[in-house]
């Protein structure tokens, strides 16, 4: 979760420094870059979080059949 947390505040904070130098101040400026970024960050992700979500699930399997089986 800190990635995709760090990753907008990294671009919020970018991209509003480049808001104030240029005294522009449009919303979506900040708005669609943040998208994109936390998207690609997400997309980066996935397959470590789901190996990690199979790992959880392949271990409440098994205590489930060692819970039954008592």
């Amino acid at each position: 979760m800190a990635p995709i947390l760090l990753t907008g505040l990294t671009i919020g904070l970018v991209v509003g420094a480049i808001q104030a130098a240029t005294q522009v101040n449009e919303p979506t400026l900040t708005f669609v870059p943040k998208i994109i970024g936390v998207g690609l960050v997400c997309a980066w992700l996935m397959p470590w979080g789901l190996d990690r979500y199979a790992g959880l699930l392949r271990a409440v399997a098994i205590s489930m059949v060692e819970v039954s089986t008592r």
